[in-house]
This record gives structure tokens, C-alpha cells and sequence, in this order.
């Protein structure tokens, strides 16, 4: 195995762990916020392979979520998943520290 194939394979591996680690504190910032519980412990912090993350929920349960995030004409919003994108620089942050760790170690460049 080449060391850019060692590269992708544990940047893959470490933001696994990054967006497990994202999607627990989602899960309990959503359920601290008031959030049902069938619908926080569906909320899940994905990754595209390398450095994007994103939100995902299941498509049935789109309309409940958007009405709690956004608020509806007798609701007020709540806001959960824009302030923890907000608040999600460190979990980026840590992620490029250790891919940047990476290429050191396996002399990359």
C-alpha cells in the first residue's frame, strides 16, 4: 500500500471518529434542547471521505425535524442544528490537525 492510500485510508478512519464523536454531542444537544427523542437519536453527522460533513436524518422524518429547526406558524424555531454547525469548527479543527499529522508522518510531500 502506497503512503497516499495509507493517507486516505486513516484520514477515512479518523473522521469515522470525528463524525461519531459529532453525532453523540448532536444527539445530546438536541434532546438537552427539548427535541423528542425519536427524533434527536435520529440526527447523524456524516463525512464525504475527506474533509465535508453534514447533517443527515432519515427523509421521513424531514418535515418534524425542519419544523422544529425552523419553527412553524405556532412554534417558535429552535435552532439546534444551525448552532452546532455553528460550534463545529473544533471537530473540523481537530480532524485537520490529524491529517496534517498524517502527511508528516508518512512523508507525503
Amino acid at each position: 500500500m502506497t503512503n497516499s492510500q495509507n493517507l486516505a485510508k486513516e484520514a477515512s478512519f479518523y473522521a469515522d471518529h470525528v463524525a461519531n464523536k459529532a453525532t453523540a454531542a448532536l444527539r445530546r444537544q438536541a434532546y438537552n434542547d427539548g427535541w423528542p427523542s425519536n427524533l434527536s437519536r435520529n440526527l447523524r453527522i456524516s463525512h464525504d471521505g475527506e474533509s465535508t460533513f453534514s447533517i443527515e436524518y432519515p427523509d421521513d422524518l424531514k418535515a418534524d425535524i425542519l419544523d422544529l429547526e425552523m419553527g412553524t406558524t405556532d412554534t417558535t424555531p429552535m435552532s439546534t442544528l444551525h448552532r452546532f454547525m455553528n460550534r463545529f469548527d473544533p471537530y473540523v479543527n481537530n480532524y485537520d490537525a490529524k491529517v496534517a499529522t498524517l502527511i508528516d508522518e508518512l512523508e507525503i510531500f
